[in-house]
């Protein structure tokens, strides 16, 4: 990006900024609303997913500052509001430096994502176009694999990550290998639909709220129906 800067390509910078932005909304911001919308509050998923939307705005901004000088000040300015930590984003643009401590010990810290879970990703993606044209949503899909022997350990170790990215009700791994390349299924999954997040998990959890919440928006609901009662009593000891 910088380097561009240094070059005086402008139309090079925003053709880069608007790549990001697109492929970000696409591949990363869409599969991630489950976890902000439907994961407690303080659970280390919606957590983590805040943090990385927080790193992601602070680098647009910093990308951004450049050229568009005022737009940045103001998300930098928010940012700030909301943090309590000052962003001084024109002094980013000045270090132009990754922060202390941030350093990947990889060469390419994005090997994983670009060999490992973005070509998966995009194999169940073209599976389940023929299943949304038959007038279903990704919510109601389960994916049933069956990999080549060389390729199950990768579905195996990312299956969790492909279950959010692909934004599909979840993923299983035949038990045997495919004697040619991994084959992959779309087939619907069973219900019922959980009526707060919209997956299918294949079993209800009879929350006395509603018997159809699957397990993790049950404890959800009961904890934030627990908390209030936690803090009342704490009230009534002090």
């Amino acid at each position: 990006m910088f380097e561009a800067y240094r070059r005086y390509e402008f139309h090079d910078v925003v053709r880069l900024l608007t790549d990001a932005v697109i492929t970000l909304s696409a591949e990363y911001i869409d599969p991630v609303k489950d976890a902000l919308y439907c994961e407690a509050p303080r659970s280390p998923v919606r957590r983590s997913v805040q943090t990385t939307l927080y790193e992601m705005v602070r680098t647009l901004a910093t990308w951004m500052a450049p050229i568009l000088c005022f737009t940045a000040e103001d998300v930098a300015d928010e940012l700030s509001r909301a943090t309590g930590a000052r962003f001084d984003v024109h002094a980013a643009v000045r270090g132009e430096q990754a922060p202390a401590g941030r350093n990947m010990k990889s060469s390419n810290p994005n090997k994983r994502w670009l060999e490992e879970i973005r070509p998966r990703r995009e194999a169940i993606l073209h599976e389940l176009e023929a299943f949304r044209a038959a007038g279903h949503k990704s919510l109601e899909a389960r994916v049933v694999v069956k990999p080549a022997a060389a390729d199950r350990p990768h579905w195996q170790w990312n299956r969790d990550h492909l279950t959010e990215l692909a934004v599909v009700s979840g993923i299983d791994v035949d038990a045997t290998d495919s004697a040619g390349a991994t084959e992959i299924r779309i087939v619907e999954a069973p219900g019922p639909t959980c009526p707060r997040c919209w997956r299918r998990t294949g079993e209800s959890s009879g929350s006395r709220h509603d018997p159809n919440l699957c397990r993790r928006c049950a404890a959800v609901v009961d904890g934030a129906d627990a908390a209030p009662a936690a803090n009342l009593e704490a009230t009534k000891r002090s």
